[in-house]
């Protein structure tokens, strides 16, 4: 997450400013497992998952590049976490570090995550930059076992 911010920080011409058409995901290599390109559909109703790091990928055991948020199977709580940041992004484009425990049946306790916002010609956020790495590793419980 450190490197992603120094990346996202040496683009900005001015304070919290970086054009989506700067972000080159080969510039990201040592963290690009870990780093998602969500692109923001309708003004914030929807995002869809550009870029969706296979390191994430894998600790999930789903890959979602391409899906919309409202296409991906987690239901609930988390959901209403994921759409709250992002869109809070939206409304304050500025960095967002965010900690969250995720449903019991992914096999990780904690996931980090540092939310960079992307702008288009109008200086409106069109894309967010996200560093999402996984804490502690747990055995996830299967859906229906107590």
């Amino acid at each position: 997450m450190q490197f992603l911010m120094a990346y996202w920080a040496g683009l900005s011409s001015e304070e919290s400013f970086v054009a989506a058409k700067e972000i080159d995901p080969l510039d990201m290599w040592p963290a690009l497992g870990f780093v998602m390109l969500v692109d923001v559909v309708d003004d914030g109703a929807d995002f869809r998952f550009r870029v969706y790091g296979s390191a994430i990928a894998q600790s999930v055991e789903l890959d979602v590049t391409g899906k919309l948020m409202s296409e991906v199977p987690w239901k609930g709580v988390v959901m209403d976490f994921f759409y709250a940041v992002y869109r809070a992004v939206l409304i304050r484009p500025e960095p967002l570090y965010t900690e969250h425990e995720p449903p019991t049946t992914i096999g990780v306790k904690l996931w980090h995550r540092l939310m960079l916002p992307l702008m288009d010609e109008d200086r409106k956020v069109c894309r967010v930059l996200v560093g999402n790495v996984p804490g502690e590793w747990r055995k996830p419980v299967k859906e229906g076992s107590v």
